[in-house]
């Protein structure tokens, strides 16, 4: 979110309709998004 500069509720629906346009789980992207942040530190 700090990254990006989005507010927790703009992070949120960002994370949903990616899962959803990718047809993946929330739970799936926020993981790949944390395993991305470890990444790159």
């Amino acid at each position: 979110m700090q990254r990006q500069n989005l507010s927790e509720d703009e992070a949120f629906r960002k994370m949903r309709k990616t899962a959803m346009d990718k047809g993946l789980k929330l739970a799936e992207v926020a993981q790949r998004m944390l395993d991305v942040a470890d990444l790159l530190g």
